[in-house]
């Protein structure tokens, strides 16, 4: 029985047209088996460098998982609010796959060393073929993760924008604050997210949000480690 996968999309003025053709078998159960086993799960498993706070004495990583359902949450429910002509639906589905590179390439922390992010790009290039390679039967999956990588629409940057924001809720909330149990110094914090600053400029609106949001932690330098400086 062959079903309808192949996927091609129409953009015009009204609401995404999402089409399909009939030209490859609809997956067995053991290719369901692979999205579940191989990608899914690992996907949990990955903690990024991004602690949250659960209760007053304790805290964890935060799993790529975790993150991946709080930016769709998030970018979802403003979206509405912020530009009427984003498309809800396509944020939903690219938040959900933004980072999955991350289950190849791992998750590189704005922090990282300098050579740690020289090599980002490439890794979750190297990453994208892979999963094209061993996913590539499934054309929603491998297309959304190539739109939000290549920041091809204005959903994806909106997504980008929103996925630079949101963590510094959750800093907020850690004690100590991750800055001060890794020896960021305020002037390191500005060095460093200079990356962020610059990404989330895709989207004035959640610019305007994240300048808000660094003026906060700008203005408390208890929240950072103090080197002397």
């Amino acid at each position: 029985m062959q079903a309808a996968i192949a996927f091609i999309q129409h953009r015009n003025k009204s609401p995404r047209c999402v089409c399909y053709t009939a030209t490859m078998s609809k997956p067995a159960l053991n290719d369901i088996r692979k999205l579940a086993v191989e990608l899914a799960l690992p996907f949990y498993l990955i903690d990024r460098d991004m602690d949250i706070q659960l209760s007053d004495t304790e805290h964890r990583k935060e799993t790529d998982a975790e993150h991946a359902w709080s930016i769709a949450l998030i970018a979802c429910s403003i979206a509405p609010l912020i530009d009427e002509k984003l498309d809800v639906g396509k944020i939903a589905e690219l938040a959900v796959v933004h980072d999955l590179v991350e289950v190849y390439s791992g998750d590189v922390s704005i922090w990282a060393s300098k050579d740690a992010l020289a090599q980002k790009e490439k890794r979750e290039q190297e990453s994208l073929k892979k999963l094209e390679t061993k996913f590539g039967q499934f054309p929603w999956l491998i297309e959304n993760i190539k739109e939000y990588e290549h920041k091809s629409s204005k959903e994806a940057l909106f997504v980008n924008a929103v996925d630079k924001l949101v963590p510094f809720f959750f800093r907020m909330l850690v004690k100590p604050t991750p800055f001060e149990r890794k020896k960021i110094s305020l002037e390191d914090f500005k060095i460093g997210i200079l990356r962020s600053r610059e990404k989330v400029k895709s989207h004035p609106v959640i610019s305007e949000y994240f300048e808000e949001m660094l003026e906060i932690f700008f203005s408390h330098p208890e929240y950072f480690y103090d080197d002397g400086r």
